[in-house]
């Protein structure tokens, strides 16, 4: 599903969900730490990469070499 910025951010901030996504035919997840109430755990294409914050969520260059935001347009999540 295609969902706004500001509809993603809020399910990111609410920690309650993994992210699955898809981004130019490559498959990837946003997965909190669980186990802390910060941390965040990003799969893309067989990378892993450990952030500590939403807003490092949004600004790594981890897809494909993009900050998710601004690929956010272009991705499909599911929150599950």
């Amino acid at each position: 599903m295609k969902v706004s910025k500001r509809e993603f951010i809020k399910n990111l901030k609410t920690r309650c969900y993994d992210i699955e996504l898809e981004y130019d035919k490559k498959y990837g997840s946003i997965i909190p730490d669980y186990g802390n109430d910060t941390g965040y755990h990003l799969a893309f294409n067989d990378k892993h990469l450990d952030v500590k914050t939403e807003k490092d969520v949004m600004n790594v260059n981890f897809f494909n070499g993009k900050k998710l935001k601004d690929i956010l347009k272009q991705v499909e999540f599911d929150f599950v």
